[in-house]
């Protein structure tokens, strides 16, 4: 056993255990880390890679897919309305055709009620 000045023991294999804290001092390269360096493929991280290029980026894209999904939706919603639109006025030319001279008064009240109806929808 190895005793410093200050009465504490020392192993003859860890010397600078006293003069640096382990948070301190680098940890050595790893083997796969060698190897990946003497064949030229060790990964650098440059300005380009750097964490907060990605994470803006990651930022960037994100917004990007919500105004393209948004987009999409709006245009998906016109096209819903357009298509009701087109419906309705197909029922309103189709009520229009039809001859309602053996309606009774009740049964054509109520079929000129739907194409007042229909025609507030469609024109006005």
């Amino acid at each position: 056993m190895k005793h410093n000045e200050s009465g504490t023991y020392t192993s003859s294999s860890n010397q600078e255990s006293e003069d640096a804290e382990p948070r301190d001092r680098p940890r050595p390269e790893g083997q796969k880390k060698a190897k990946e360096r003497l064949k030229g493929k060790e990964k650098k991280c440059t300005a380009e890679f750097s964490l907060e290029t990605l994470k803006m980026e990651k930022m960037r894209m994100y917004h990007e897919a919500t105004k393209t999904k948004a987009e999409a939706m709006q245009k998906e919603a016109e096209s819903v309305e357009k298509q009701a639109r087109s419906d309705m006025l197909n029922k309103y030319l189709d009520l229009m055709a039809v001859d309602t001279s053996g309606y009774t008064d009740a049964r054509r009240q109520r079929h000129e009620n739907a194409l007042k109806y229909l025609e507030t929808q469609l024109f006005i």
